[in-house]
């Protein structure tokens, strides 16, 4: 497991061994994992470990910016820890979620009036490997 303490400190987190088991997961998996997913995947290697510190853990990590929350397939929220700017895709056969690349010169949020906190890209359709299958 990777030493996340500075990471955390630097978005003014404590760490925990919690917390640092979560991020961990969060930056090795990129598969946009919802909070049963993550709880899932460490409870068993993260002793005590509970679905309630898995949701306020994401709440925090969210609130703080560390990480975002996309809402993509319709079954709730899904975590993800890259906070380059990118879209999303929707597989909606497999159910996989996939980072895509997004490029805009013509949006400029200078000309906007609001305060922008965030923008969310979503596609939804059939993946590339998914499409394969049908056709052959």
């Amino acid at each position: 497991m990777n030493d996340y303490s500075n990471l955390l400190h630097s978005f003014n987190i404590n760490p925990s061994k919690y917390r640092l088991a979560i991020i961990d997961y969060m930056f090795l998996t990129r598969t946009h994992p919802d909070a049963v997913e993550i709880y899932n995947a460490l409870y068993l290697v993260v002793p005590k470990l509970s679905m309630a510190t898995v949701y306020n853990t994401m709440k925090l990590f969210v609130k703080k910016g560390l990480i975002r929350s996309i809402s993509i397939d319709g079954k709730g929220f899904r975590f993800d820890a890259c906070l380059e700017k990118h879209g999303h895709f929707f597989c909606s056969k497999c159910e996989q979620i996939f980072d895509i690349p997004i490029y805009s010169d013509d949006f400029n949020v200078e000309n906007i009036p609001h305060e922008i906190h965030e923008i969310q890209v979503n596609y939804k359709g059939i993946c590339e490997k998914c499409l394969r299958e049908i056709i052959s």
